[in-house]
């Protein structure tokens, strides 16, 4: 929000109040019901654990299971809130186009599927050549 509001000339986020505020709603849903509620139970299974416990192994799995659950139903949700071409907003790249992506970047390494909306915008932020810059900088294949 911060970048998006210091440097409205790069559109992070839309002009239009209706449309800046679908951005919104749609990047904390990434930050909290993808990352927070799903990718975190993913990576970070232990957190939800109790270290005394005789199972320790066999319920995190479960813990990453349910994870793994809780992401592919928000991108299911997502799929219907999701436009067939551009981005999230239209034709501009916006901040939710951002968190959107690092979750789907995590689905697409963890093995986890997405729905064909998703998955589209995914490959139109992938092929973006900054994200493809940074991608090949940090050791992925574009």
């Amino acid at each position: 929000m911060w970048l998006a509001r210091t440097y409205p000339r790069g559109k992070l986020l839309p002009a239009d109040a209706a449309e800046a505020q679908k951005v919104i709603d749609l990047m904390e849903f990434a930050l909290i019901q993808l990352h927070g509620e799903g990718f975190t139970r993913v990576f970070v299974a232990d957190r939800y654990v109790a270290q005394e416990s005789q199972q320790g192994g066999r319920l995190k799995d479960d813990v990453t299971a349910h994870g793994r659950e809780i992401v592919s139903q928000a991108f299911e949700v997502l799929e219907k809130k999701m436009p067939e071409t551009g981005y999230v907003a239209g034709p501009d790249f916006t901040i939710a186009d951002a968190a959107l992506f690092y979750n789907e970047f995590w689905a697409d390494r963890t093995g986890i599927k997405l729905p064909p909306r998703v998955e589209a915008h995914y490959r139109r932020v992938r092929a973006r050549p900054v994200v493809r810059q940074v991608l090949a900088e940090e050791g992925y294949r574009t």
